[in-house]
Formats: structure tokens, C-alpha cells, sequence
């Protein structure tokens, strides 16, 4: 079940139980903000879950989800003139 109680279904079909714990963080780079955000909503669309609001720091924005199989993803952008 998902966190909002729905079965988790999975790529062989079978529904899962909710992770407990995470055993793998994926991270993309997003060429912007925008970009991270795009990513987000299309997650959201295809069954995905928010796992942390949006974390905005100024010269680092990210965003993370959780995928219908439990696997979480980060997206980040850096602003390129912060790096030195």
C-alpha cells in the first residue's frame, strides 16, 4: 500500500507493501529550476509521491519523489555561477 493507502502496484504487477526505509536515492541534474519543478509534475502525474517540499537555498533548488515502486528520486539544479 501507498502512504495514502492505495495499493502499490509494480513493474511485474504485483502490489507492494510500503518501503520503510530507503536503500537507494537516485538524483538527477536539472538544467533550472523550472526544469526540477517539470520533472516533479510529470512524477505526480504518473502515480508518483512528494516525499520533502521543495528546497530552495538560493543558488541550489531541489525537489524529490517517490516512484509507484518506492524508489526515491531527487532532482536538483545548482546555478552555475555559485560553483567556483
Amino acid at each position: 500500500m501507498s502512504p495514502a493507502g492505495r495499493p502499490r502496484p509494480s513493474c511485474d504487477g504485483a502490489d507492494r507493501a510500503p518501503a520503510t526505509t530507503t536503500t537507494v536515492l537516485n538524483a538527477l541534474s536539472a538544467e533550472s529550476w523550472q526544469e526540477a519543478d517539470d520533472v516533479l509534475a510529470w512524477a505526480l502525474a504518473s502515480g508518483g509521491e512528494a516525499r520533502m517540499p521543495a528546497q530552495d537555498h538560493g543558488s541550489m533548488y531541489g525537489v524529490s519523489f517517490a516512484d509507484p515502486d518506492g524508489h526515491v528520486w531527487e532532482v536538483v539544479w545548482t546555478d552555475p555561477a555559485a560553483v567556483r
